[in-house]
């Protein structure tokens, strides 16, 4: 072998290895989508309901949110469903949820479950005014009580459970729920009152966080904007971009919502609707809908949301169904992956091996061609 081909072939297996190496390096930083699920704490608080209006009943009986063993066992049942996350649903400083959503930060760690607060509810703790879901940017006291409103989560929980707080592209992420300004349609309204927020909490607490808004436009000050239901506001939200169950957002990031079924007819309120369950298939379709999609993000909408009937944690009907078709769901993106990856190994051998033989064919063509026409 002359001295070209063995430089061919030392060359040909370094880009074997380099090439292996890149695409172990592409495995280790992509991982499967993100699942999250949205999660209530207020169970037990007269103020937002009671259990005569839920349908359907929870396997753990009406509990209140302030039990120790109720929440351990959500943390449980969260992690055997390979849940990554709760997005915890939250109404103001010192309000029930808030209480609840303490008790929930102190037992995620030990169940290795992440947690993030969405903000349902502003609270000027100065003026005593409060906000829910219209909201008005041009309000000073609205501007006041929010950062006053984001100050206290971040103390009460992005600092106070490092371990805990679900981080985003290296963020502390925190949601808004349906932040309606009159000007709703507005990008650019949405986008210079957030970026302020952003910049004035970065000079009050010297930290960077990650916004995820629910129901508006989309900004690109936001790095996730989803739909919190698919099935049920999609009318009555226009200026929301994402109009089905599937979105990818400005930040680039992609976004799936599945949804178990939908019953809000205890609720009391005029416009109830109810979109069955069937026996599971709406779920089983919709994780397949999200899966040929590849997000970055699934939103499972929700953990516990009996009032609205969307819930997924285990009750006296379904039993632990919708448990384990999310961890089935789960564990089939996590296959598609790996097949990704062994097939992108795989063709990478078999290019340098197809670049290796034609280097060497081309040597020896050389070689035999300076020995006919010495």
């Amino acid at each position: 072998m002359t001295v070209f081909t063995k430089l061919s072939v030392v060359a040909l297996v370094g880009l074997l290895a380099v090439s292996t190496d890149i695409l172990f390096s592409i495995r280790a930083q992509t991982k499967r989508s993100i699942v999250l699920a949205y999660y209530y704490g207020f169970y037990g608080d007269q103020s937002q309901g009671d259990w005569s209006q839920s349908r359907f009943t929870p396997e753990l009986g009406p509990y209140r949110s302030d039990n120790e063993s109720v929440i351990r066992k959500h943390m449980e049942w969260a992690r055997e469903a390979a849940i990554d996350g709760f997005i915890v649903s939250w109404w103001g400083p010192d309000s029930s949820g808030d209480r609840s959503a303490k008790m929930l930060f102190r037992e995620a760690e030990a169940y290795g479950v992440k947690l993030y607060i969405m903000i349902e509810r502003v609270v000027n703790r100065r003026t005593g005014q409060r906000w829910y879901v219209n909201v008005s940017f041009q309000d000073p006291n609205f501007e006041e009580g929010l950062l006053d409103t984001l100050s206290y989560v971040i103390d009460n929980y992005v600092t106070a459970y490092p371990k805990t707080y679900f981080e985003f592209r290296g963020k502390p992420l925190i949601a808004f729920y349906a932040f309606l300004d009159s000007r709703k349609h507005d990008e650019e309204a949405y986008a210079n009152f957030f970026r302020r927020m952003k910049n004035s909490i970065r000079e009050e607490k010297d930290l960077s966080i990650s916004i995820f808004s629910l129901n508006t436009v989309d900004s690109r000050e936001f790095d996730v904007l989803a739909l919190y239901n698919p099935l049920t506001q999609v009318s009555g939200n226009p200026q929301c971009p994402m109009q089905g169950q599937t979105y990818r957002c400005k930040s680039g990031v992609r976004v799936a919502s599945v949804v178990p079924g939908y019953d809000d007819t205890l609720t009391g309120r005029r416009d109830s609707t109810v979109i069955s369950r069937a026996e599971g298939a709406l779920y089983r379709s919709q994780w397949t809908n999200a899966s040929n999609f590849s997000p970055d993000v699934v939103l499972i909408t929700s953990f516990n949301e009996w009032y609205e009937g969307t819930s997924i944690e285990p009750s006296k009907e379904w039993g632990m169904l919708y448990l384990q078709i999310t961890r089935e769901s789960i564990a089939r993106t996590e296959d598609a992956f790996k097949i990704w990856w062994v097939l992108m190994v795989s063709a990478a051998v078999a290019v340098t091996i197809f670049l290796l033989c034609c280097r060497l064919v081309a040597g020896y063509g050389r070689v035999l061609h300076s020995l006919l026409f010495m």
